[in-house]
């Protein structure tokens, strides 16, 4: 099963929220935080390690919590002008107000300085009548894209980024058990990713694949292609988001580390979503260059998880790379730096294996 919006494929229910792109972004954080408590808990987290006296507010679960998510409040008579982006109350078991907290959210795309978000927050907490309740109890916080170098918190205020959130989406997503919960924060995360074109998000430098066959279509220039099963034996594969794919060859020898564009879910003898895909551009000859993939590879049939390689930013190693000893069984992670000689005369360049990661 697959949607598509507007010929988009691989769109989610965040393509779906109205509004500007701002408020789509904040809209879409505030959805999530209603819906997982996973991702709720993790977020408060990271505002508590940043607020200062926060002990009142030092949850251990929100088991014994009940709480309301609001995006774009307004006063109730919208007599008070602009509309605070995402408002967290919580109540205790007995309904007594707990405490809440306000975020104004800037664009993903947009670099703001998180001082002038801060202050819209504080007017909305001041002003909402909503949170008159709370008292005290209201932490004001500002979500941006990056966090200004000399930024503070005073009591009772954060500062959040979307690089943190996008993070926090990452590493709370894989330990959700619940396949529904972890679908919606993965779509959010990529919904995020994708906003901002200029975002280059990764896990890992390069993850080095055994490929002693796979890396004749992965090294034609005019394919790029890399395939595998989706099963959960493979699942692993596409977990991690790394900038450059090795492929070791016979003996585990490396020759090229392969920039990845990005990675599809497909089958890969589905005409139709290929030719969808290469519509879009975002991988030039697309379309041609899963013909070239099966021109190796003939029998290849399902739905696949396809590694897409940037043809025009790959590297060809003039030398010889392999492992100390004896080559991964499986996956193995490394930093790009391992990859090149420490000295000019060198020739061959030695990896120590890695332990895959979780």
């Amino acid at each position: 099963m697959e949607y598509r919006l507007y010929n988009r494929p691989d769109s989610s229910i965040f393509d779906l929220i109205s509004g500007d792109r701002e408020t789509k972004q904040s809209k879409g954080l505030g959805l999530l935080l209603a819906k997982s408590t996973d991702i709720m808990n993790s977020v408060l987290r990271l505002i508590f390690k940043k607020v200062r006296c926060n002990t009142q507010y030092a949850l251990k679960s929100l088991s014994g919590m009940v709480y309301i998510v609001d995006c774009e409040m307004s006063t109730p008579n919208n007599k008070t002008s602009g509309r605070a982006d995402i408002v967290i109350r919580f109540y205790s078991n007995n309904k007594t107000p707990a405490f809440a907290i306000v975020i104004e959210a800037k664009s993903i795309q947009r670099a703001i300085h998180n001082n002038k978000a801060l202050s819209q927050a504080a007017s909305y907490a001041n002003n909402l009548p909503q949170l008159k309740p709370f008292g005290n109890n209201v932490l004001v916080g500002s979500l941006t894209l990056f966090l200004s170098i000399h930024s503070t918190s005073s009591k009772n205020t954060f500062y959040l980024s979307w690089m943190e959130i996008i993070q926090l989406l990452e590493t709370t997503g894989k330990k959700v058990k619940n396949h529904l919960e972890r679908e919606l924060i993965d779509s959010f995360r990529d919904f995020l990713i994708k906003t901002n074109n200029i975002m280059n998000h990764y896990s890992v430098e390069v993850m080095s694949i055994p490929g002693r066959v796979t890396a004749i279509a992965a090294n034609d220039p005019n394919c790029g292609i890399y395939e595998c099963p989706l099963t959960k034996e493979y699942s692993k594969y596409s977990k991690q988001k790394p900038i450059f794919i090795a492929f070791r060859e016979k003996g585990g020898v490396i020759r090229s580390l392969h920039k990845l564009a990005g990675i599809e879910v497909l089958d890969i003898n589905d005409d139709v979503k290929i030719n969808t895909i290469d519509e879009t551009g975002r991988y030039p000859d697309f379309a041609k260059r899963i013909k070239q993939y099966k021109s190796h590879f003939p029998a290849v049939n399902g739905v696949k998880q396809v590694f897409v390689m940037d043809l025009s930013e790959s590297i060809t190693l003039p030398y010889t790379v392999k492992y100390k000893k004896r080559s991964p069984q499986g996956l193995a992670y490394h930093d790009i730096k391992e990859f090149f000689p420490s000295s000019l005369c060198q020739t061959v360049v030695l990896l120590n294996p890695k332990k895959q990661k979780p």
